[in-house]
């Protein structure tokens, strides 16, 4: 595929649109692709993708069936596979996109593994893998671990960070947000386990600051967030308000608290 001009191109995940690393990173992906000339289109579960097929998504209880992936992809000369091979949340929705890209040509991109996370370390037949695809990690550590365990030969391609620094939105975005003196403790993340929210409130209150996280909680993780948030001792604020993005928000705060316990390549 060495002219990609005017080649259809697609981005499939569980979800897209949202403010979680995948979506950021994909976001990125359509617009470098587009950029080479490819006509673009994402395809999820959940979220703000172009194309929304329900039984794509992370909870969803069936596979998605070929007639409903065929519907979105059989005119695309490329399909992106991001994350939704990877890490096998819902491995039936995985596999169903594995089945239906054998033979064609697919990237696999991998932002998390199996043996990454616990509760999946126990499985030695993933990711999926054909000769026609080509594996993309972001990171190196991933890449080597990738051919060690699976025999699979990857390429790590590492995130981009397309925030432009704002300071002059620093007043208007801290009044928003009622702090006015103090510092302002940022964490960019979304609230589940492995995030170090007990940090980020921990370094909060040794600071005298007021804590500002602006993921929403996942994963079954809302209880334990309110529970943390209700004992830190610190003024907090959630979410981004109306009107707000992320660089502003770095302009608001005073320090960026990133505590997660790991990340494949922490993109707040």
């Amino acid at each position: 595929m060495s002219n990609l001009f005017g080649r259809r191109a697609a981005i499939v995940s569980y979800r897209l649109g949202m403010a979680d690393g995948v979506s950021v990173t994909a976001a990125q992906w359509v617009r470098a692709l587009r950029r080479l000339g490819m006509r673009v289109r994402t395809v999820a579960g959940d979220g703000r993708p172009d194309v929304l097929i329900r039984s794509l998504a992370l909870g969803s209880r069936r596979p998605p069936s070929r007639q409903e992936l065929g519907a979105a992809l059989d005119d695309v000369d490329l399909v992106v596979a991001d994350n939704i091979c990877s890490l096998p949340m819902n491995r039936a929705v995985g596999e169903a996109l594995a089945s239906y890209l054998r033979g064609r040509p697919a990237v696999l991109r991998h932002h998390d593994l199996p043996w990454e996370r616990e509760q999946y370390a126990h499985l030695t037949s993933w990711p999926p893998q054909d000769p026609a695809w080509w594996h993309v990690t972001i990171n190196e550590m991933a890449r080597h671990a990738l051919t060690a365990r699976r025999g699979i030969t990857a390429t790590t391609i590492y995130h981009g960070f397309a925030e432009r620094p704002s300071p002059e939105e620093r007043t208007a975005v801290r009044r928003r947000i009622r702090v006015d003196g103090g510092p302002l403790v940022l964490q960019p993340t979304r609230a589940i386990a492995r995030k170090g929210i007990d940090v980020g409130l921990a370094l909060t209150a040794a600071v005298g600051g007021t804590y500002w996280l602006t993921g929403p909680a996942e994963d079954g993780y809302q209880a334990d967030l309110d529970a943390l948030l209700a004992s830190g001792g610190v003024e907090y604020r959630r979410r981004l308000p109306f009107g707000v993005q992320m660089a502003g928000a770095y302009a608001a705060c005073d320090v960026v608290a990133m505590p997660s316990l790991w990340e494949g390549f922490g993109l707040p």
